[in-house]
């Protein structure tokens, strides 16, 4: 056994070499700058945002309530995120007059039955927008791959039966997310997802980041990113408007029963006052039967 001096002089070595590391470690730590994203530039109140006004979009964050979908290495949750960038995309289509509406604005489910639906939380959020004869359906997510954790790509899907608007939609939304987020990897891909399926507007569902990615995780956490991927969104969504969107005005005969096997069709069709207007001798216009 040691003397009790002995002893009193090693734990007061060991203590004074945890305040030297301890010391050593704050003044390191102090040092080094968090990697911040970098803060938004986008000045809302400057940006011709016409196109918009009079629209009625339907925003979906993805999940919530019991559904808390896919968690980052640290724990964050998919849910949240999803909910973040929803609201901050929310606030920038409200300014630009359009009629933006929230599937959730809190950590909840949609569906309010007393049990729990996977099926019919889904259904719900595409019921919101069919209700309201939306113009668009947008169902925000954030993607996960546990085997390849350092995967980082962009991957939007759009409604599997709409080659037309939805397709057109993706591709643009994809554009500003690339921009907004800096990253080079991404596709467009066709999805049979409920949410999309059973929407009757044009429908995409985006997936702009791998939150299983550590990096992604680190980065969602901060507002900033949320903002930007939101940005991304609008920018994406005002592109499309702005390109001018084909309208039938007038329609002959319209909302009667036909009984002539081969009626005459009559349509006057609206090419599109958008900065960037479609060429009208392009339209191609189908019969749905």
């Amino acid at each position: 056994w040691a003397e009790p001096s002995s002893v009193i002089m090693v734990i007061r070595k060991h203590l004074a070499l945890s305040l030297v590391l301890s010391a050593l470690c704050g003044f390191v730590c102090g040092c080094i700058k968090p990697s911040w994203p970098p803060p938004s530039t986008l000045k809302i109140n400057q940006v011709e945002t016409g196109a918009l006004r009079g629209k009625t979009i339907v925003i979906d964050p993805g999940h919530g309530g019991p559904e808390h979908g896919a968690l980052g290495p640290q724990g964050l949750q998919e849910a949240e995120v999803n909910l973040g960038v929803a609201l901050y995309l929310w606030g920038l289509l409200k300014y630009s007059g359009v009629n933006a509406l929230l599937t959730r604005s809190a950590d909840t489910s949609v569906d309010t039955s007393a049990v729990f639906s996977l099926e019919k939380d889904l259904d719900a959020r595409s019921a919101m927008a069919n209700r309201s004869n939306a113009d668009l359906f947008i169902s925000i997510h954030h993607n996960a791959d546990i085997k390849r954790r350092n995967r980082n790509d962009i991957q939007i899907y759009y409604k599997m039966s709409d080659t037309g608007p939805s397709r057109d939609i993706a591709k643009n939304i994809l554009q500003g997310l690339r921009k907004k987020l800096h990253v080079s990897d991404g596709n467009i891909y066709t999805g049979n997802y409920r949410v999309l399926r059973t929407a009757t507007a044009a429908a995409i569902l985006g997936e702009s980041s791998f939150i299983s990615n550590k990096r992604n995780e680190d980065k969602l956490s901060y507002q900033r990113t949320l903002q930007l991927e939101a940005e991304g969104y609008f920018d994406g969504i005002l592109s499309y408007y702005q390109k001018g969107v084909p309208k039938i005005a007038d329609l002959y005969p319209d909302n009667i029963t036909l009984t002539c096997t081969r009626p005459e069709i009559k349509a006057r069709i609206i090419s599109g006052a958008g900065k960037d207007p479609v060429d009208s001798a392009s339209i191609a216009l189908k019969l749905d039967g």
